[in-house]
């Protein structure tokens, strides 16, 4: 996730230094000139601005900021320029811990979706090697029609397939075009209406 700015600009003895983010020491002042993303989490010593809040937070209208105010990495500074000290670590920051809880999350999986994952680990290629050698075997050992064996080889995918199955029974009910359109009327024959 690309949403803190690569470099900050740290104030050494007043003048403005570009460094990376990851070197900046607890306490250090920061410069943020307008219109820049806000490298780090930090305490607004001097200037004041609108803040873009909304990568972080979701807020649609900027914040007022002053000093006092707190800032949080990734957001971007409105028009005016900020004097930033860096309260905590680069790791502590409220766009870390957001990055943190968001790989947590994905990385976690409930006991039904592990189940069905490993089931489907075995059965997807147990269908597809089924389906070809009932494409395959009978033409070759039997001299069946091409055609009607990849036909029936089609079909037993389409059957053995839920994902396949499921999106021929969706898309049939949204239309009205499958077995249950004929019976309830959803499609009309020679042009009735």
């Amino acid at each position: 996730m690309e949403l803190a700015p690569p470099m900050a600009r740290l104030l050494t003895n007043g003048v403005p230094n570009e460094v990376s983010p990851d070197v900046v020491a607890v306490g250090s002042l920061l410069l943020v000139k307008p219109g820049e993303k806000i490298p780090l989490d930090g305490l607004v010593v001097r200037g004041t601005s609108d803040v873009n809040q909304a990568p972080i937070t979701g807020e649609s209208v900027p914040v007022p900021k002053s000093a006092g105010a707190t800032v949080f990495a990734g957001t971007i500074n409105g028009d005016g320029a900020l004097e930033l000290r860096r309260p905590s670590g680069a790791n502590d920051s409220t766009l870390a811990h957001i990055i943190s809880m968001v790989g947590a999350a994905s990385s976690r999986r409930a006991p039904s979706e592990q189940w069905v994952e490993r089931f489907a680990r075995v059965y997807t290629p147990a269908v597809f090697g089924i389906a070809v050698l009932v494409l395959v075997v009978p033409p070759v050992a039997f001299g069946g029609a091409w055609p009607e064996w990849l036909y029936r080889a089609l079909v037993f995918l389409v059957i053995g397939c839920p994902c396949a199955l499921g999106d021929f029974d969706a898309s049939e009910r949204g239309s009205g075009t499958g077995g249950g359109g004929k019976k309830r009327g959803a499609r009309q024959r020679r042009g009735v209406s």
